[in-house]
């Protein structure tokens, strides 16, 4: 037997392992009705927007510039909790990366809640994280909704999912397709289409927002399932959290429909190199279109800080959100880049 035998023989293993693996990983795919942006098998953004394939892939490795993390020592602020709001009230909290605590009219929401040591496959390989969590899973107070916009690790953390199910069994609302997953895990479910409503209750109703990205978990099920944010709508005002998302003018659109905006909650971050993420992530600047957009009075940076996902350092997009910031004649309260643990608790 020749080398090149063994290193054939290794390669197909190799090969199978992966094949097998991917398949294993994959979430059961969504089916329904074909609609705008959903073909019959896939889910398509809004203008046909994609996210780079695997081809690009070689590309950004080879060519990345990755900036190295400083991150100022005892940044994380452990928050405080408290139990419930009442209708005079809002209570924002970012917690970590896409994870955010909205309490009003005495409900309190989570969304995207991962707690794991990395932003990956079991919690452990992938992404590792940098920063605590502003407030620990235990430490939550009641929970009655979990919003999940989608199926990356970085937004889907099954840990977290069994834990928060175990400690209040909330019910979960999700984009279409991601309940087929979920369901192997709690008990209340629901599923929904951008645009879709669901009353949480008399004073607060749920709208699903339409967002430009991208789903999978494993390599057989991409844009099998769909992706999103939604608005909080109530009698005192409006609460936009928006998901993962690159820019389109749906955001515009959203504005328009379910705006004004009291509060947005808008992400900052995983946005270089930029012809890489330009299609799935917004940038500092376009964040601020976004909120300019939506039509909102004042909005908090997420989905920066605590896992390193691309190539801008720690802080720059703080320091990029607040020149465009500048650049628009906006003051720097009106979009505020707070760090885990801290919140924004305000009259309506």
């Amino acid at each position: 037997m020749t080398i090149l035998y063994y290193v054939f023989i290794g390669l197909i293993i190799f090969v199978l392992l992966f094949v097998i693996c991917g398949y294993l990983l994959s979430s059961p795919k969504y089916q329904g009705p074909i609609s705008d942006h959903f073909d019959g098998k896939k889910f398509i953004n809004y203008g046909g927007i994609n996210a780079n394939q695997v081809d690009k892939i070689f590309k950004l490795l080879l060519t990345r510039k990755p900036t190295k993390w400083v991150i100022p020592k005892d940044i994380v602020k452990p928050s405080s909790t408290i139990e419930r709001v009442d209708n005079q009230e809002f209570r924002v909290t970012y917690i970590n990366h896409a994870t955010i605590l909205i309490q009003c009219f005495g409900v309190n929401i989570l969304t995207d809640p991962v707690y794991s040591w990395a932003a990956g496959l079991f919690g452990i390989i992938g992404p590792i994280r940098r920063l605590k969590p502003g407030i620990k899973l235990n430490d939550l107070p009641p929970i009655d909704y979990v919003f999940i916009s989608h199926n990356h690790y970085d937004h889907l953390d099954t840990s977290a999912i069994k834990k928060l199910e175990k400690k209040f069994q909330p019910k979960f609302i999700t984009t279409l397709g991601n309940d087929l997953f979920l369901k192997k895990y709690v008990k209340k479910v629901q599923a929904f289409d951008w645009w879709d409503s669901i009353k949480l209750t008399d004073e607060i109703e749920m709208h699903i927002t339409p967002g430009q990205h991208f789903s999978s978990r494993g390599i057989f099920d991409r844009d099998a399932n769909l992706w999103g944010g939604f608005v909080l709508k109530t009698q005192k005002g409006n609460i936009y959290w928006s998901g993962d998302s690159g820019y389109g003018t749906f955001f515009k659109d959203i504005g328009k429909r379910l705006g004004p905006m009291r509060f947005s909650c808008i992400p900052i971050g995983a946005y270089k190199p930029e012809w890489f993420m330009g299609p799935i992530h917004i940038n500092p600047e376009e964040a601020v279109q976004v909120h300019q957009d939506v039509q909102s009075q004042q909005s908090m940076a997420f989905h920066w800080g605590t896992f390193n996902l691309s190539d801008e350092g720690w802080d720059e997009p703080i320091h990029s959100l607040e020149l465009a910031l500048t650049e628009k004649g906006l003051q720097i309260t009106d979009f505020q880049a707070i760090v885990n643990g801290s919140f924004f608790h305000e009259k309506w």
